[in-house]
């Protein structure tokens, strides 16, 4: 039994439990004290944590923990409170019902964050505008794929892939993580993402760097032999067509010495279009001010997966600002950065959803000022 329905199984049972005490305490006590109900029923989430403690759960797993109380086990709670409403009086019958259809509430958010959202893949298009002192005049439109971090491939990862490629990019930057899970499972799924890596196709070229989840040798294997180029912090040339680009890839480690030689070698063309691909994009924050790099491309942050309407998303894994870590085109000390909310999600332990931060692909349209 995999680790989400084991927790899953463990919300729905608090929630019926905690259904059943709910209708006793209104039975015994009215409904003007039913407030014991409540009472008893927050206790009864202690159900869970026992139960999840064998689990040897990280923080992620504490926070899938919560993210089913508020989803499955509050709406088992209502459901539990409906079925059982014709045992009490008339009176207290109401209050239980209305309390319970408001409890069945989340249930809906839970199956839209969960089902729907994921799957609802969106096109960043931006203009990135160059300075005149830049080689060519001719547009080139750039490709960015990020995060499809997935330990089997589903129709939307291979619709977000084919997606990008009908967009018809003159290059493709993958900012990272590839794929998530263990190793027995990137051997199972290793056909599959190395037939999906394999229909990446751009003019002048696909370039990949590696993200938290691309351990060891995988992402090498997967493009063994393909028309894919790992950065790993080296700088290369690229013409397309009037224009010359020069891309820098940072390791995960962009801090390192190595990092910081690659985008010091990056950063000496002024004539160039200079972009640094890095999955985190934390790097911005290296950056001198206003420096010759003309974008940033990142993935990393998934938009937050979680986001609270006029305030962002709370956590990010990320240190820079919750706005820029939401996605899209930014600015940071004056360098252009823009943050891929990526294709798939957190996986392992954490909760597999998002709210308010839908998948997405980008088409960054570099041309003149």
């Amino acid at each position: 039994m995999g680790l989400t329905t084991t927790l899953t199984a463990f919300a729905v049972a608090a929630g019926l439990l905690a259904g059943a005490v709910w209708i006793f305490a209104v039975k015994r006590f009215g409904a003007a004290r039913a407030a014991v109900g409540a009472a008893a029923v927050a206790a009864l989430f202690g159900v869970v944590i026992p139960l999840a403690l064998p689990l040897r759960l990280d923080t992620f797993g504490w926070i899938h923990v919560g993210y089913l109380f508020i989803v499955v086990t509050t709406p088992c709670l209502g459901l539990a409170a409906i079925v059982g409403s014709p045992r009490i009086s008339s009176g207290g019958r109401r209050f239980v019902v209305a309390g319970g259809v408001l409890l069945m509430l989340p249930a809906a958010v839970g199956y839209y964050a969960t089902h729907v959202e994921p799957k609802r893949l969106r096109v960043d298009r931006f203009d990135v505008r160059l300075a005149a002192a830049k080689s060519g005049r001719a547009p080139v439109r750039v490709g960015v794929l990020a995060d499809i971090q997935s330990t089997r491939l589903s129709a939307h990862e291979r619709r977000s892939v084919a997606r990008l490629v009908a967009e018809q990019p003159d290059l493709i930057l993958f900012a990272g993580d590839l794929f998530e899970g263990t190793d027995q499972q990137f051997e199972s799924s290793f056909g599959e993402f190395r037939a999906l890596v394999s229909t990446l196709r751009a003019p002048f070229g696909v370039y990949v760097v590696r993200g938290d989840t691309d351990a060891g040798d995988r992402v090498d294997r997967l493009v063994k032999g393909l028309p894919v180029t790992v950065l790993d912090d080296k700088v290369i040339e690229v013409r397309a067509r009037d224009r010359v680009i020069r891309l820098g890839g940072n390791r995960l480690d962009y801090d390192a010495p190595a990092a910081l030689a690659m985008r010091s070698e990056l950063s000496i063309d002024s004539e160039a279009v200079n972009i640094l691909l890095s999955h985190r994009p934390d790097v911005a924050r290296l950056l001198e001010d206003n420096s010759d790099l003309d974008l940033v491309v990142a993935g990393h942050t998934h938009g937050g997966q979680f986001v609270i309407p006029g305030f962002g998303p709370p956590f990010t894994l990320s240190l820079v600002s919750r706005n820029v870590a939401r996605g899209g085109l930014h600015e940071i000390k004056g360098n252009r950065i823009y943050v891929s909310t990526g294709v798939g999600m957190e996986r392992e332990q954490a909760p597999q959803f998002r709210f308010f931060a839908r998948p997405s692909i980008g088409i960054l349209t570099l041309r003149d000022g």
